[in-house]
């Protein structure tokens, strides 16, 4: 089978501006990655998703990195205070989604290690993540260092399915991913 090369990607820092396309990217990678797993229908809002995320720009520290190709996002990372300090890690990875299409050629990698270098920046040290059980990514992460530190059985948090928390303990001595390739 012969796959095609990806089209030109480029990675930048994101702004509140670019909420409202960053929402539909995580909506449509969602539907993409679980579609036998329906969002709400107040998850579905992209205007809803969309103000989220311009919010979250308010905070002391969170940064977003979003992917473009083609002159849209295709991709985001975002990462910022943890919300909970029942981890004891200074960050939370909130997300990052890249569109099926855009998969398997280095992309989300590169997308972490943005949001690893933001962390760093910010003189924290360590990063956790939250990840459904059943997540097809879940490979991803352990293959970029995670550590799992618990799991999290469906109806903890009521309505919530099982979720594994994942750790990057120290960000400073984490083994550099390899070099991006020339075309993304």
């Amino acid at each position: 089978m012969i796959v095609d090369d990806p089209p030109a990607v480029t990675l930048r820092e994101a702004c509140a501006g670019d909420s409202l396309a960053v929402a539909e990217v995580n909506i449509r990678s969602w539907q993409e990655s679980f579609p036998n797993r329906p969002l709400h229908r107040d998850e579905v809002s992209i205007e809803q998703r969309a103000g989220m995320f311009r919010r979250r720009f308010d905070a002391t520290f969170y940064r977003m990195h979003v992917a473009e190709a083609h002159g849209r996002v295709v991709g985001f990372v975002d990462v910022g205070s943890p919300r909970n300090g029942r981890w004891n890690c200074d960050a939370e990875l909130y997300a990052i989604y890249v569109l099926k299409a855009f998969q398997r050629h280095g992309l989300g990698r590169r997308l972490f290690d943005l949001a690893c270098e933001a962390v760093v920046a910010a003189d924290l040290r360590s990063m956790y993540l939250i990840a459904l059980q059943d997540s097809p990514y879940r490979a991803f992460y352990e293959r970029l260092g995670a550590h799992q530190l618990a799991l999290r059985a469906a109806g903890v948090v009521p309505g919530q399915e099982a979720h594994v928390i994942y750790a990057w303990s120290d960000l400073l001595q984490r083994r550099c991913c390899d070099p991006p390739k020339a075309h993304l």
